[in-house]
């Protein structure tokens, strides 16, 4: 099984208004190395937009120009992640694994606006804050708050709304605060509760049910049985989510998990990825809308088939196919190939992780950063 997400994951990959999200173009021919720069300390994190790569170190962020010099240099404490704010391009998110953190300018490193709770999204003019009990929205331009209200235990902000799931109910709120209507989510929501949205529907999932309710007034439309350990649910394509039954035991002889897909009808088909643990979201890719599976590295077409086979170290998905590190080895996947269309000759450490930009490839480790073209 693959080890998932690397350290760039894809916060910088940018998920458009149909719910797909855009991959960065792909070095399909074996690369050479363009820049190499070395950090003070280990890279904690990086990312790159445009031609521009901005890189977390241990009290530092970094900018870099397309020759990989140093434009700016500022002093951070607390931050390990981060990433390109998805609306507004402009702005660097920085954070830490016990929350909170700051909103940074690309242009020079200067804080924008430093939160105490979790940031929820970045939209164009607004940031949206989870606070203890509180769910607020703060202008990115005075840092004044434009309005508060209750918090739940799971949020989520889609397009121009705001749902929050709390105390066995599920709210509707538009961007500036306004309820827009409430429904009633009776279930048992143990211990990690959440949301998925699509394309006109809202599933909750929680301990043992997910419920789906109408986007636009909260109306009931169907409700799945996920047993007793619960099950996980994602989006597979811009109208329908996928659930999968947890199964937490993680023996050799564990049955082969199915994955079940739902639309707002209500169910559409059954497959088996063949692996306890699946993890999707749709890409588009050559042209074509696709379920990428993190876990495995492996596309889904409409159809629900599979394209290519399963990788065993990390992955980064790009358009027209992905990278994978394992062993020290950095390989390009076409698509629909199980081959690697090349593979580089450099060896890297056991701690090295790997990320993409538009037709280079990124490469961390320890406290060396290397572009590839």
């Amino acid at each position: 099984m693959a080890a998932g997400i690397a350290w760039w994951r894809v916060a910088h990959s940018r998920s458009t208004s149909d719910r797909v999200m855009t991959l960065p173009s792909a070095v399909t021919s074996e690369p050479e190395l363009d820049w190499s720069w070395q950090a003070p300390g280990d890279v904690e994190d990086a990312v790159a937009e445009g031609e521009s790569t901005y890189v977390l170190t241990s009290g530092s962020l970094f900018a870099l120009d397309d020759s990989g010099d140093e434009l700016w240099d500022v002093e951070v404490e607390g931050a390990e992640y981060l990433s390109v704010a998805e609306l507004r391009t402009d702005l660097l998110w920085l954070s830490g694994s016990d929350g909170g953190g700051s909103l940074r300018s690309t242009e020079d490193g200067e804080e924008v606006l430093a939160i105490d709770g979790e940031l929820e999204t970045v939209l164009e003019g607004q940031a949206i804050v989870s606070d203890d009990d509180e769910l607020s929205s703060i202008n990115l331009d005075s840092g004044d708050v434009e309005w508060t209200t209750e918090g739940g235990e799971s949020i989520a902000v889609d397009g121009g709304s705001v749902f929050i799931l709390a105390d066995d109910q599920l709210r509707r709120l538009a961007l500036d605060g306004e309820e827009q209507w409430t429904a009633d989510a009776e279930l048992a929501l143990g211990d990690y509760p959440y949301m998925t949205t699509a394309d006109g529907f809202v599933v909750v999932n929680g301990e043992d049910t997910a419920i789906a309710f109408d986007g636009q007034d909260g109306e009931e439309l169907w409700s799945v049985d996920t047993g007793d350990d619960g099950g996980s649910a994602g989006l597979m394509f811009p109208d329908q989510v996928y659930i999968q039954k947890n199964d937490f035991s993680f023996e050799d002889d564990t049955e082969d998990t199915k994955v079940v897909i739902y639309d707002r009808d209500g169910r559409v088909a059954s497959f088996d990825p063949g692996t306890s643990f699946f993890y999707a979201f749709p890409v588009r890719s050559e042209g074509d809308v696709y379920a990428f599976d993190f876990g495995e590295g492996i596309l889904y077409d409409e159809e629900f088939e599979a394209l290519g086979r399963s990788h065993d170290g990390s992955v980064q998905p790009v358009d027209g196919g992905l990278y994978e590190l394992s062993e020290g080895e950095v390989s390009f996947f076409r698509n629909d190939e199980s081959s690697a269309a090349w593979t580089l000759d450099d060896e890297f450490g056991d701690d090295a992780q790997l990320g993409a930009a538009e037709d280079r490839l990124l490469i961390a480790d320890g406290s060396d950063l290397l572009s590839y073209r």
